[in-house]
């Protein structure tokens, strides 16, 4: 199989013999995050949604931001590996170290979905 490349836009384009492999028809949208009618979720799309469910939640602009999803991702891949190495690779890190800024200690409980 062929790898896929990313374009400078910094979509990801997935070869023909892959999508076939992953019974991807075509013209189906391969996109991470989509908006409600399939297409892709545009990062300034996405940021206006985050903002406007803190700002319904009440939360502080201050308190959470969306940057502060990458860091928990990197948290949560810690915790779940046990070994801060697996968040280094997620998060595309060439040193431990900047991993080691992104990932925090949690405090408080750790809580499920609520539905």
């Amino acid at each position: 199989m062929t790898a896929a490349t990313i374009t400078s836009k910094g979509q990801v384009t997935i070869p023909v013999d892959v999508r076939n492999h992953l019974g991807l028809e075509s013209g189906v949208s391969d996109a991470l995050v989509v908006n409600e009618c399939g297409e892709r979720l545009m990062s300034d799309a996405l940021r206006f949604r985050f903002d406007r469910a803190r700002l319904i939640a009440g939360v502080n602009k201050n308190l959470f931001q969306f940057r502060d999803l990458r860091a928990k991702a990197g948290t949560d891949k810690t915790e779940s590996a046990g070994d801060i190495r697996a968040a280094q690779k997620q998060l595309g890190h060439s040193s431990v170290t900047m991993t080691e800024h992104y990932v925090r200690e949690r405090t408080g409980d750790k809580v499920g979905p609520m539905k």
